[in-house]
């Protein structure tokens, strides 16, 4: 429950904007715990609401993509699957972040 209330209190807070902000300067290995701690974050429903309702997550994740380093892709893609099994209306809003 307390895992839960810091989630939502996290989305809240605009953190996701923060880590956004902080891995598109960072370094992989600071990247690879950004995308990490997103992972655990996705795990919440408040959590995957804040993505859905956050584009530019998505769109960061994307542009991981095009990393050099492999884990920091791999990772990336996971998570963009994740995302778009979560619900069927997730799929449009990825299209959307590729187009942006």
């Amino acid at each position: 429950q307390d895992d839960k209330d810091l989630v939502h209190e996290f989305v809240v807070a605009e953190g996701l904007t923060c880590l956004i902000k902080v891995g598109a300067e960072a370094d992989q290995n600071y990247q690879n715990y950004i995308l990490r701690a997103l992972g655990q974050i996705m795990l919440y429903v408040d959590g995957m609401n804040g993505v859905i309702n956050h584009n530019e997550t998505i769109q960061w994740l994307y542009t991981l993509i095009g990393s050099k380093f492999r884990l920091v892709v791999k990772t990336a893609l996971k998570l963009l699957l994740v995302f778009v099994e979560y619900s069927e209306s997730n799929a449009p809003l990825l299209i959307q972040a590729v187009s942006a």
